[in-house]
């Protein structure tokens, strides 16, 4: 096993190994090492914009292609609906001449077509709208709320009730039914028709014999009289089993029709479920859209791939950052004469520029000596009669934060540079007065 491990080190890949090395030994190496290689490609775990792409093109495609069979459908309710209201039954048998028929199924067809499309057209809307706010945790109406769920109510009444009658129409075999009825009760017919004929002349030839004294005085004979009795003996044999047979087939035709019934009932019943969970899905395939875009751009912020535009900039921040580029502008502009003035003197200046452009740039120093990202829980009553020590805020402030010095001599505001940043200057830190 020691051996066979060391071989699948070094063997090379199936494509790289020569056409005449299939049934060597190397090129069934290389595919057990293929294997492997195989199975860690297959468990490698992959981003969620790439495991679950193929979910999202799915969902595209379905709903891109319900949105047509909910037009076809609602239309199909509309039409059958149409007919049965103008005198047209489900049968063809019409009321009003073919021209007239034409005309109107173009006007209401075309009239139909237009509401049914507006209808999906402002559920796609509405239905984008919705879970792209949702997506990005925004504020969602309730006027959009109820327009989807009204929209889709609508949407599932006309694609099912369309669904539904095309399933009935489709399933529904009463008339067949009734015609095999009609056919076979004809051949009931044929089969005893005739013998009855038959037995119906020999009847009433020898009951007018038996009655008619002119033609036999004496009557009939014995034979006649038993001929007349057996006649009318299968007579009523023949319409016995001729009632019997009838009989049978109605209650066949009836237990078929009764059974057409229950199936297509059941149909209808399915068509309309299915349809309502088809459009639910076609919700359902909006929402996930937006979800996987929205995480597919989180994944990418957290993979360094886009930058987040999400998170603005704090008033704080920006006034930092004005702060810094304004005194990066005076150090080259004041550069330029470090070389002739003395060094105290250009230390003085600088930091007169650096109190101007603090002043100029801070616009109220007691807001501005709050922490960074500070929370009071205390009433906003409480918080205004609250008097805020700025030495004790200098101590804790972060950095990047406007404080005052911590100079009892100086009333000048900086920004802390660093955690233990306390003096505006060199000469607060070293208790100094200075005079600005």
């Amino acid at each position: 096993m020691k051996n066979l491990a060391q071989k699948l080190k070094k063997v090379k890949k199936p494509s790289e190994c020569h056409q005449s090395d299939v049934y060597s030994e190397t090129y069934h190496l290389a595919k057990m090492r293929a294997n492997y290689e195989k199975a860690r490609e297959e468990l490698a775990v992959q981003p969620y914009s790439q495991r679950m792409k193929p979910l999202d093109n799915f969902l595209y495609g379905f709903r891109s292609v319900y949105h047509f069979i909910s037009v076809i459908l609602g239309l199909a309710t509309c039409v059958l609906v149409s007919l049965v209201f103008v005198g047209t039954d489900l049968n063809g048998n019409g009321q009003f001449p073919a021209w007239m028929l034409i005309l109107m199924a173009l006007l209401i067809g075309g009239l139909l077509v237009g509401i049914l499309v507006a209808v999906e057209l402002a559920k796609i809307t509405f239905a984008k709208n919705i879970f792209k706010a949702k997506a990005k945790r925004g504020r969602i109406g309730n006027f959009s709320i109820v327009g989807l769920a009204f929209l889709v109510f609508v949407s599932i009444a006309l694609s099912g009730v369309g669904g539904a009658l095309l399933s009935f129409k489709m399933g529904d075999k009463t008339k067949t039914l009734t015609q095999d009825l009609k056919v076979n009760e004809q051949k009931v017919a044929k089969q005893y028709d005739a013998r009855l004929k038959q037995l119906n002349q020999v009847i009433a030839g020898l009951e007018a014999l038996s009655v008619d004294k002119k033609a036999r005085r004496w009557g009939l004979t014995k034979e006649e009289q038993t001929n007349l009795q057996a006649s009318k003996a299968e007579k009523q044999q023949i319409l016995a089993k001729k009632e019997q047979k009838l009989s049978s087939l109605n209650t066949k035709h009836t237990a078929e029709v009764k059974a057409n019934q229950d199936y297509t009932s059941t149909t209808v019943y399915v068509a309309l479920g299915l349809i309502t969970v088809l459009e639910l899905i076609t919700i359902y395939a909006y929402f996930f859209h937006f979800q996987y875009l929205a995480r597919t751009e989180q994944e990418g912020v957290q993979f360094d791939i886009l930058s987040d535009s999400g998170v603005a900039e704090k008033p704080q921040e920006m006034m930092v950052e004005t702060l810094v580029n304004r005194l990066s502008d005076a150090l080259l502009a004041t550069q330029a004469k470090v070389q002739a003035a003395p060094a105290k003197d250009w230390v003085q200046d600088f930091e007169e520029k650096i109190t101007q452009l603090t002043h100029k740039v801070q616009g109220t120093p007691a807001l501005a000596t709050q922490p960074h990202n500070e929370i009071s829980l205390r009433p906003s009553s409480m918080r205004k009669q609250e008097v805020i020590d700025p030495k004790a805020i200098n101590q804790n402030a972060p950095k990047g934060t406007h404080v005052e010095c911590s100079n009892s001599q100086c009333s000048n505001t900086f920004t802390k540079k660093s955690k233990n940043h306390k003096y505006c200057s060199p000469g607060c830190r070293s208790n100094k007065s200075f005079n600005l």
